[in-house]
């Protein structure tokens, strides 16, 4: 079993995406939409959802 650590918050992967390399842009499909993310390793996602409700 894997597990995925995600780290996130507002402003949180446009202030910080410059510290990371090796990242790749993915796409998480849930109920309540899709949410883009980056994935860091392939174990840390990086996510930012400012100005998003549920």
């Amino acid at each position: 079993m894997s597990s995925l650590g995600i780290i996130g918050g507002t402003n949180f992967l446009a202030k910080s995406l410059f510290l990371f390399e090796r990242v790749e842009e993915r796409e998480i499909v849930t109920e309540y939409g899709s949410v883009p993310v980056v994935l860091k390793d392939e174990e840390i996602a990086f996510i930012q959802r400012h100005g998003r409700h549920h």
